[in-house]
């Protein structure tokens, strides 16, 4: 009986470790990263750096945002530098960034937005809520979905 009780909570932890809800994260602090195929998650929402190079935040399976990176390289990371600075790089090419300099933790949030938020806990930096098209951005003024908080930008 024991020996049973035994191979059923061996059993329960490495389910646990498998499916990962256990060890699910919502945030990211300096100097971590995600690799191909790892996610943050909250709730029904998870952000997931993909094989292809796109960061992409999902609710229950349908796309909500993306940094519009797919194919933009190869072995791809998400990283929250030491700088405060969101980027995925290829190697040691920057593919996408925030552009923020004091970001100290990025946070996956209740309501599916990704914020990024400096020492003094003030929200920098935000996702937004544009849609999830074809084509790579590297500069968040260029990418209107994923303008800094606070900043205004208006298309010509």
């Amino acid at each position: 009986m024991v020996a049973k009780n035994l191979v059923s909570l061996l059993l329960l932890i490495l389910a646990c470790l498998l499916v990962s809800p256990c060890l699910a994260r919502s945030d990211l602090y300096r100097g971590e990263k995600l690799v191909a195929a790892e996610c943050l998650v909250k709730g029904d929402f998870t952000l997931c750096m993909q094989t292809n190079c796109n960061l992409v935040l999902r609710e229950g399976g349908v796309v909500k945002w993306c940094s519009r990176t797919a194919g933009e390289g190869t072995n791809c990371r998400a990283i929250l530098q030491m700088n405060g600075n969101f980027v995925i790089r290829s190697g040691t090419d920057k593919v996408w960034e925030t552009n923020t300099n004091s970001g100290v933790v990025v946070l996956l949030k209740n309501d599916g937005n990704v914020v990024i938020y400096n020492a003094q806990m003030q929200q920098i930096w935000e996702r937004g809520t544009g849609p999830c098209t074809a084509g790579a951005t590297v500069s968040p003024l260029q990418n209107t979905s994923s303008i800094p908080a606070g900043v205004t930008f208006s298309k010509p």
